[in-house]
């Protein structure tokens, strides 16, 4: 997992990427974190070029809800 720095958003606090397995690992300020699985690949890849306007809107739309995304709550 490659952990992306300075993070500034007030729903994320730590997002974690790992483009080989199709997964992303999000904390929420709130203090749930979760392992997202059979993330889109090329989704990961621009977050990781280009970076997010909004890393929350951003988990929205390519994690939370998405068709043929699961997640487990981590520990």
């Amino acid at each position: 997992m490659q952990e992306l720095k300075n993070i500034d958003s007030t729903a994320i606090n730590s997002l974690k990427v790992d483009p080989s397995a199709g997964s992303a690992e999000v904390e929420f300020t709130k203090g749930r974190k979760y392992l997202y699985t059979n993330v889109n690949v090329d989704s990961i890849y621009d977050l990781l070029k280009n970076g997010a306007d909004s890393f929350g809107q951003w988990v929205n739309i390519n994690l939370a809800g998405k068709e043929g995304v699961n997640y487990t709550e981590l520990a």
